[in-house]
């Protein structure tokens, strides 16, 4: 009976009476007991946020805690509401959305199938998972979300699949660079750090998204001491090497993880990581400046007169009789 009165309210009030029990709704949403209730009113949620969005917009932060729920039939209902309403855009795309990303290793495989199935419907929508990104990794990699560092591996693996186009890969090369100069590894296994280089390799690196290693590179200079997060630099730059299509970008390349290894082997602090760095784009662009060497020209010389040998067939002397 709690469970038909809540979802018969819930279809019949009007945009008042919603605004006046909105918050009653979504905290018996969020507490109920019985697990029937709470799958009504994921439901139901999902009719109110089409039906008077403003009203709801909110409470729909309790629509993704529902995820987490104990209730496997409850988990499975949030995450079809949620699929429903985002990729109809009845609702913002919050940065919960990491969430979802942590339901693509559900032990259940329908669990898992769905996540999936909305992040290959999410990627249709131009760069809708380019700009979720950064948020998604930074939240994913915060130990308080309790992921693993090879669970966290698995969903990016899955997720930065979807990056495809060139301009997204060099744009996140950038973005994941300047990412290591505003977060803090922690003590514990698997850091910020770690997680952002490992990122790295999963991209495709061009010209231009090396381009954005070398002008960046300040910002991770000092974290290189770190062995894994220099290991990673190292499978990102050996994947790009293979791409290049010059033997001076090769070459470069090469330049570049020599400097790396430098600056891991002898542990510089920031300051002198940076200085590093920057000494390697000095050469870097006075190199690329440099015009490339002109070719020595022989002189032309005068063309040569073809001679006709002529060659006389021999006469024969007629046998004197």
């Amino acid at each position: 009976m709690h469970s038909i009165a809540h979802l018969y309210i819930s279809v019949n009030c009007c945009n008042a009476f919603c605004a006046e029990h909105a918050k009653l709704f979504f905290g018996l949403l969020r507490s109920s007991p019985i697990p029937t209730v709470r799958n009504n009113l994921m439901i139901a949620a999902g009719d109110l946020c089409f039906r008077f969005p403003n009203t709801v917009e909110q409470y729909c932060e309790r629509l993704y805690e529902r995820i987490h729920d104990q209730d496997q039939a409850v988990r499975q209902t949030c995450l079809l509401v949620l699929t429903h309403l985002i990729l109809n855009d009845m609702i913002k795309v919050k940065g919960c959305v990491a969430d979802v990303a942590q339901c693509t290793l559900d032990s259940r495989p329908q669990m898992a199938g769905l996540a999936k199935l909305f992040f290959q419907e999410m990627a249709q929508k131009g760069n809708a998972i380019y700009n979720l990104m950064p948020d998604i990794i930074s939240r994913l990699s915060d130990p308080k979300t309790g992921v693993e560092k090879e669970q966290f591996k698995e969903i990016m693996k899955f997720l930065l699949r979807f990056i495809q186009t060139e301009k997204q890969n060099e744009m996140l090369v950038e973005k994941f660079c300047q990412r290591f100069q505003s977060s803090k590894s922690s003590e514990t296994e698997g850091g910020p750090w770690q997680y952002l280089s490992f990122c790295l390799t999963q991209l495709t690196l061009n010209e231009k998204a090396f381009r954005k290693l070398v002008d960046n590179v300040q910002c991770f200079g000092d974290k290189l001491s770190d062995t894994e997060v220099y290991e990673n630099f190292c499978i990102a730059l050996a994947s790009c090497k293979k791409s290049c299509k010059t033997p001076e970008l090769k070459h470069e390349i090469e330049d570049f993880e020599e400097t790396l290894k430098m600056i891991h082997e002898q542990g510089f602090e920031a300051e002198e990581a940076a200085e590093r760095a920057k000494e390697f784009k000095n050469r870097t662009r006075s190199v690329r400046k440099t015009p490339a060497r002109s070719r020595l020209k022989t002189p032309k010389q005068s063309p040569r007169k073809k001679i006709k040998c002529e060659i006389d067939s021999p006469t024969l002397a007629s046998p004197s009789p």
